[in-house]
């Protein structure tokens, strides 16, 4: 279910903040170093790695830098470090496939979770390095001596906050979600004040009003592909359990919903 309407005023400046601190998060995180500790799966004490893409960025020294003056909340910062973390862990997957294939000369030997498509884009990438630099050691190739810091996809982690930043209950009818989340009042937020909740009625597709939903998930808020101006609301339930699984293991759905205080059933108010 999807429904095409204007972006919240104070989701899009979050937005703004937080891509230009995960631009410059992203160019700073992106040496052979962070990929390496990602790849291991272990910090530089030899603590395994969490799960938990802004924890794993606080262990390795990941942290967001603001424009001077700005007040930003921790919790905000938390959500830049787990979009960058997860970008992060796709390129360290990428750079392990890298030294394999220079290694060995074969795509085959590329890393298990990076597509064909992708290992034979590898293959491109080294192809033009070593026109361009006919000296280059093959074996020492790594993935940022090829290409630039990617740029962050936008998307807001509301997973990786408390309660302090975004909560979300579901109404007595069953019916709708409410998320209340603080915003930004404005582009440049310099104090607390600057922080407002805001609660945003979200309508609950007809189709899962009914089912057993022990709990939603925190969404993840990412704009419109192709049309500028639309947010898109990424949800995810948990119900107990399904035929033919194990009844003690829940399962957890997502459902991708576009939200707009002018769509049916959406409101938004600040308090």
């Amino acid at each position: 279910m999807s429904v095409n309407v204007p972006m919240f005023p104070g989701v899009a400046r979050l937005f703004t903040l937080a891509d230009a601190s995960a631009t410059g998060l992203m160019k700073r995180s992106f040496t052979t170093g962070v990929l390496d500790r990602l790849a291991a799966g272990i910090d530089a004490t030899g603590r395994r790695l969490p799960a938990s893409a802004h924890v794993v960025a606080s262990r390795l020294g990941l942290f967001p830098a603001h424009r001077k003056g700005a007040y930003v909340p921790s919790r905000v910062d938390r959500m830049i470090q787990a979009n960058v973390v997860s970008t992060l862990r796709t390129l360290a997957e990428r750079d392990t496939a890298l030294q394999q294939l220079t290694s060995t000369g074969s795509l085959a030997a590329s890393h298990p979770k990076v597509r064909a498509g992708v290992a034979k884009n590898l293959g491109r990438q080294v192809a033009r390095h070593l026109k361009d630099h006919p000296d280059a050691d093959i074996a020492s190739l790594r993935l940022p001596f090829l290409q630039d810091a990617p740029v962050p996809g936008s998307r807001l982690v509301l997973g990786a906050v408390d309660k302090q930043l975004a909560t979300l209950e579901l109404t007595p009818s069953g019916t709708f979600l409410v998320l209340t989340l603080r915003l930004p009042t404005r582009v440049r937020p310099t104090g607390r004040g600057h922080w407002v909740a805001t609660e945003i009625i979200l309508p609950i597709p007809k189709h899962l009003q009914d089912r057993p939903i022990t709990k939603w998930h925190l969404p993840t808020i990412t704009p419109h592909p192709t049309k500028p101006g639309i947010a898109r609301f990424h949800l995810a339930y948990t119900e107990p359990d399904a035929p033919g699984r194990d009844p003690k293991t829940p399962i957890t759905s997502v459902v991708g919903i576009d939200w707009s205080p002018s769509a049916l059933g959406v409101v938004s108010r600040v308090t």
